[in-house]
């Protein structure tokens, strides 16, 4: 396993100029509970910021739901929270990888993370993010990817991808669906770049959600997402 210590300057990296300051997370006093895994975080309430990482972000709320899995990619350590130095593990060209990445982070003019963040100030999926901004060269290198990519970068696991046309039979797609779940398999779902019905549903376009759970309600069969934007679906 090899290692990789790189540094992101905010002059060189394509930051917007929203990003007022940088902030060292040690001397804020964060708490183990708000850098690492919390049991009792919720899913639903990872965001992108402001960058087009939805790619990435969508697939780690899904992966987040496993705390083992978490935990390997970002273990969480004493020395951590006292120097403000974390490790993030990733997969990348066929090998497991260390990411050195410090404690610094984009902030807004608000003064909140410019980026990844969570209505509770979760800090993991910032510092997952910004080891994932180190390895493709800086953070405006994350604007538009695959969740696919994303994925492998932090399972190390091949996926499955499934293209849905007119064409798709429902039935057994939503089979396949209940077993993938069963099975405890990670999915995510993706809109298409142009299509009104989905604004007119509260859905974005071209964008990735989370899929969080399948169920049947009332005869409809509908799936939990998790959104990483501010859209809303509208239950239609």
């Amino acid at each position: 396993m090899s290692t990789v210590c790189s540094t992101i300057k905010s002059q060189e990296d394509g930051l917007p100029k929203e990003c007022e300051e940088w902030v060292q997370l040690f001397l804020k006093n964060f708490g183990p509970d708000e850098v690492f895994y919390d049991a009792e975080f919720d899913f639903s309430n990872g965001k992108q910021g402001n960058i087009g990482d939805c790619w990435l972000i969508a697939p780690l709320m899904t992966i987040a739901r496993r705390q083992k899995l978490l935990e390997w990619i970002i273990p969480p350590t004493d020395y951590s929270l006292k120097h403000g130095i974390f490790l993030v593990r990733r997969f990348f060209n066929g090998e497991w990888q260390i990411v050195v990445v410090d404690g610094h982070l984009p902030l807004n003019e608000k003064g909140f993370a410019q980026f990844a963040y969570t209505f509770y100030d979760r800090l993991w999926p910032c510092l997952i993010e910004k080891a994932v901004a180190k390895m493709l060269g800086g953070y405006h290198k994350l604007n538009g990817g695959n969740p696919i990519s994303a994925f492998k970068y932090l399972t190390g696991s091949s996926c499955l991808r499934i293209t849905l046309n007119k064409d798709t039979d429902l039935d057994m797609l939503w089979t396949k669906l209940k077993e993938y779940q069963s099975c405890g398999f990670l999915m995510t779902l993706s809109s298409p770049e142009k299509y009104e019905d989905f604004l007119k549903k509260g859905l974005a376009n071209n964008h990735v959600y989370s899929l969080l759970d399948t169920c049947i309600h009332e005869g409809h069969r509908l799936v939990l997402i998790g959104a990483t934007n501010d859209t809303k679906w509208k239950g239609k």
